[in-house]
């Protein structure tokens, strides 16, 4: 049985990808205050839904949640998201934060 901290870390990115699909503007500020998360997950999956509505304006942010992170989690939330914006800064920026080897592929 899975515990409720679970459950919620499950549930809220799945929330986060339902209100970028659903294509609303209203649903900006969330996503830029998702962002500001502690779980990378959580960044990652509101980076995404801002990618999906093309909030330019919302590139920075997404930049500084890069940098805060970890390089494996930065490395997620720019390729998932700032590769994807027609967008000279999101493309720079996307590469700035290379893919991280696995410890397998270290070895």
């Amino acid at each position: 049985m899975r515990t409720l901290n679970e459950l919620a870390a499950i549930s809220f990115p799945a929330k986060l990808t339902y209100l970028a699909n659903s294509r609303d503007p209203k649903a900006i500020p969330l996503l830029r205050q998702a962002l500001s998360s502690a779980d990378y997950f959580i960044q990652m999956h509101a980076a995404l839904g801002l990618r999906e509505l093309q909030d330019k304006a919302s590139i920075p942010l997404i930049i500084e949640a890069c940098q805060r992170a970890p390089a494996d989690a930065a490395a997620a939330i720019a390729r998932f998201s700032l590769a994807y914006f027609d967008d000279p800064q999101a493309q720079e920026a996307a590469k700035e934060f290379p893919v991280v080897p696995s410890r397998r592929e270290r070895k």
